[in-house]
């Protein structure tokens, strides 16, 4: 029983021997593939202010569209051009 002992001791000795792998965050991994990318495309990556405005515009917008979709389709597919007018026009 001795022999079972020992071999279980140092098997646990050698795992536990071993670093645990740290994590790193989804923010950071995020930032590294942005940053991958800005810089082979050969510019900076874009200030985040510019980034806020441009989710929270394209949210407001669709769902202004949906909720006129909602009410009828050609409402809808008024508001969904006006929308589209008015991304071209930020944008441009």
């Amino acid at each position: 029983m001795t022999v079972f002992s020992e071999a279980f001791t140092a098997e646990r000795a050698r795992r536990n021997a071993r670093p645990a792998r740290t994590r790193t965050p989804i923010l950071v991994l995020l930032g590294r593939v942005l940053a991958v990318l800005g810089a082979f495309a050969g510019r900076k990556l874009p200030r985040w202010p510019t980034v806020r405005r441009a989710v929270l515009t394209i949210g407001g917008l669709a769902l202004l569209v949906a909720a006129a979709w909602m009410v009828a389709l050609p409402l809808g597919l008024l508001a969904a051009g006006v929308s589209l007018l008015i991304l071209e026009a930020l944008t441009a």
